[in-house]
């Protein structure tokens, strides 16, 4: 799920935004996520991007729970992708109980997409 809000600005102003990739970055490049896990302010991981699939990619910038939402930027600053999940295993502990594990794949949704969804219904972005 993802929400778009309008922004009115008056008396000219202008405010800063991160701005979408217009193409595909390769796949090994270097990238970095912003995000807020829980009981963290902010969090910065780099990684590198993995392989694009179907309006999706994925990386290896570390996600917490609570990254969900948050930008994938390439080291230009523009963002690469949203962040969606991450795959998850479970490791049993001396005493017998089972704790989550993230592994160290994760899955965003590429910008293209958003950018596409955004043209193709008359969004303006960032202007």
């Amino acid at each position: 799920d993802y929400t778009i809000f309008y922004v009115n600005l008056v008396n000219g102003e202008k405010v800063k935004y991160i701005p979408l990739i217009r193409q595909h970055e390769k796949e090994g490049e270097k990238l970095a996520k912003l995000g807020s896990p829980l009981r963290e302010t902010e969090n910065f991981q780099d990684g590198t991007l993995s392989t694009y699939y179907d309006g999706f990619f994925t990386h290896n910038c570390g996600l917490g729970h609570g990254d969900s939402g948050g930008p994938v930027a390439n080291l230009k600053g523009e963002v690469v992708g949203i962040n969606q999940s991450g795959e998850s295993d479970y490791a049993q502990q001396p005493d017998g109980s089972y704790v989550m594990v993230p592994s160290k794949i994760f899955n965003a949704v590429d910008a293209l997409l958003i950018r596409q969804f955004l043209d193709e219904n008359g969004v303006e972005y960032g202007r």
